[in-house]
């Protein structure tokens, strides 16, 4: 048996320290900065979907003033190539 593999090893570590830290120790400081991460990413997320779905109505008014344009545009052309074929 190889006395460096995991299954040599204890399962509580208490002399294993990280710069100064048990293992719990730093473990629960992963986590806890891992919770707070992921809480500033929701909000984020959060303030970008509000953003984003405050934008929707000028789009689409935006998208309907396009139209229109292009509707006008057409009888335009439509009515110029009626005069060219005349």
């Amino acid at each position: 048996m190889n006395p460096h593999s995991p299954s040599s090893l204890p399962l509580s570590l208490p002399f294993l320290t990280f710069i100064g830290e048990t293992l719990e120790a730093f473990l629960a400081s992963a986590s806890m900065r891992l919770q707070l991460l992921a809480q500033d990413l929701n909000g984020e997320l959060e303030k970008g979907l509000m953003e984003l779905t405050a934008s929707f109505p000028r789009a689409l008014a935006e998208l309907d003033r396009l139209d229109t344009a292009g509707r006008e545009l057409k009888n335009e052309l439509g009515h110029v190539l009626g005069q060219v074929g005349k």
